[in-house]
């Protein structure tokens, strides 16, 4: 997969079809997570919502996977370390993608995880009209932490020493709630070209903001 910048998918999909046996390891997972809310897993669980999806693994149509990727390897490694999984981390290059950095991926079969998740409202083929976790409203530090996730995911911090600005990039489903349900208000602009809106803090209101989403002392 690595020489010929192959999607693990791919290589399995081919495998099956010309009948190439493939080892089949058993990977260890904590079946127990994103079963109940956590501040931790509420974090996790924003990161999903921004670059991770559900999707049917192979030409199986009852078998699933849980699948995140980022160009931030140490947010791969951290989620695999949340579900104590000793999956490997793969590294694949999609054609065109800037600079041609590498894109760290991992994957997460155990369908006790994944029955778990739909609690958090992320379901096979995400779309750009996704549903807000209702398990959020329960806790506010709960979405305060999924507010961080997202932030991480598909978002940006941006410091220098006169400036602190802080967005995220998501649906308008997504941009909406937060705008609703954060007490610092952003700007919010539609993302050119595109069907996804961003959610900007600027100067004292990121900080602000910052300060709202970090965990009391």
């Amino acid at each position: 997969a690595k020489w010929h910048r192959w999607s693990r998918d791919k290589i399995v999909w081919w495998c099956n079809n010309l009948l190439v046996p493939l080892s089949k390891q058993k990977y260890l997972y904590n079946r127990d997570a994103f079963l109940v809310a956590t501040s931790e897993n509420s974090y996790y669980a924003g990161l999903l919502a921004s670059d991770g999806c559900i999707k049917k693994s192979g030409c199986s149509l009852s078998r699933y996977i849980i699948e995140f990727a980022s160009i931030d390897k140490l947010l791969v490694e951290s989620l695999r370390n949340y579900v104590c999984s000793n999956k490997p981390i793969y590294v694949k290059y999609t054609s065109g993608y800037e600079s041609k950095k590498p894109l760290y991926y991992v994957t997460f079969e155990d369908p006790y995880i994944i029955e778990n998740i739909k609690y958090w409202n992320l379901f096979p083929n995400k779309s750009c009209n996704e549903q807000i976790p209702d398990i959020l409203l329960q806790d506010i530090n709960n979405l305060k932490q999924w507010i961080v996730g997202l932030i991480d995911g598909d978002g940006s911090v941006y410091v220098s020493k006169k400036t602190l600005d802080i967005t995220v990039l998501s649906s308008k489903t997504v941009v909406d709630f937060l705008y609703l349900n954060i007490p610092i208000k952003g700007n919010v602009t539609q993302h050119k070209d595109t069907e996804w809106f961003e959610l900007r803090w600027f100067n004292y209101k990121a900080v602000d903001l910052f300060n709202w989403l970090s965990p009391k002392r």
